[in-house]
């Protein structure tokens, strides 16, 4: 796992840029795919278009009612003679093919594949807290630091941790993050989030990116600790936190 504290940078805001353009002009955004507008250009462009539309996948997943529609949809194309001869060849073989221009009749994606592997934690020390969010079943876990651990009054200690995990995994938490301290001092960092993971087997020992940081995550890997690699500010501790697995 990786808490990435990162800005977007001007690649980020170029590529943000370029989707939007695609949305709302999508031949301003490539000019070597034809207008819709502009059927007589369609021949000059029909591999490009090729390509863009097969990238869409066959039909194999799809339902008979799924079928049905996109073919309705590709002989709408191929009748209407305003739209260019070429062009709705063109179409009418790759609807025929399972790959519709815009694709209307694909599978729906499923829950899974919307929410992804996201998860949302609270950022908190304070059980008060606890109480009034995690019941309402949005909330995966909590995370901690030394910093919120003082913020909200609580001694950052491995008791102290382990009295908030308990609360937590009363009221449903499926994970408590806890971050472990000792500054450049590898054995500490070591000594000190091996405690913490063996609190519970749902504890998650969190780690910053610094080479002592680095170090002491490793050992704990090598002893099955889950970790989570924290204080993430730029590229290269983003390419460290993955190198290290």
């Amino acid at each position: 796992q990786c808490d990435w504290m990162g800005t977007m940078d001007f690649n980020s805001w170029a590529v943000a840029a370029l989707v939007a353009m695609c949305l709302i002009r999508p031949s301003h955004a490539f000019g070597w795919i034809a207008p819709l507008h502009a059927p007589r250009r369609a021949a000059t462009h029909t591999g490009m278009r090729s390509a863009v539309c097969t990238a869409t996948g066959p039909q194999a997943g799809w339902t008979p009612e799924q079928r049905e529609r996109n073919d309705r949809y590709a002989s709408q194309l191929t009748s209407d003679s305003n739209n260019g001869g070429n062009r709705a060849q063109q179409m009418s073989a790759n609807a025929n093919s399972g790959a519709g221009l815009f694709n209307f009749g694909a599978p729906s994606p499923s829950y899974t594949d919307l929410a992804g592997k996201s998860r949302i934690f609270l950022d908190s020390a304070k059980t008060d807290e606890y109480v009034k969010f995690l019941p309402l079943g949005i909330i995966y876990g909590i995370t901690t630091n030394p910093s919120i651990l003082e913020r909200d009054g609580v001694a950052c200690t491995i008791q102290g941790i382990q009295d908030l995990a308990a609360t937590a995994f009363s009221l449903g938490a499926q994970e408590f993050m806890a971050q472990t301290w000792g500054g450049d001092d590898v054995d500490l960092l070591t000594t000190n989030g091996m405690q913490i993971a063996h609190i519970d087997p749902r504890m998650v020992v969190k780690v910053p990116v610094t080479a002592a940081g680095l170090q002491a995550a490793a050992r704990m890997r090598q002893q099955g600790v889950r970790i989570c690699t924290t204080a993430i500010y730029a590229p290269h501790q983003i390419v460290s936190s993955v190198a290290l697995g």
